[in-house]
């Protein structure tokens, strides 16, 4: 299990927030099966920046930590789900690069 610290601003932090940034971190734990599961952990903050025009940007801040390396992604986007769910296709994409780093050694 990922260990999460997950902070808002401009945003209430519901339990729908939870539940979202959860179902998005499960995508990775596949990745992270040979890592004990409490030296992983996950620093999110949450943001919803409001702009002049009638949307607003959210904007998601991702520290991803392993016992080896620190992973971080910034990502922006008209919803939510679209901010962080990028952010974690960016953290999944840098594990995969990570993990085939490894494998050459």
């Amino acid at each position: 299990m990922i260990k999460l610290e997950l902070t808002t601003r401009n945003i209430p932090l519901e339990d729908d927030v939870k539940r979202i940034v959860n179902e998005k971190l499960k995508k990775l734990e596949k990745l992270l099966v040979k890592f004990p599961p409490d030296s992983i952990k996950a620093v999110i903050m949450l943001k919803k920046r409001a702009r002049r025009s009638e949307d607003d940007i959210y904007v998601t801040n991702l520290a991803f930590y392993l016992p080896s390396k620190i992973f971080h992604a910034d990502q922006d986007g008209y919803t939510l789900e679209e901010s962080l769910g990028e952010a974690i296709e960016d953290i999944k994409d840098q594990l995969k690069k990570h993990k085939e780093k490894m494998k050459i050694y």
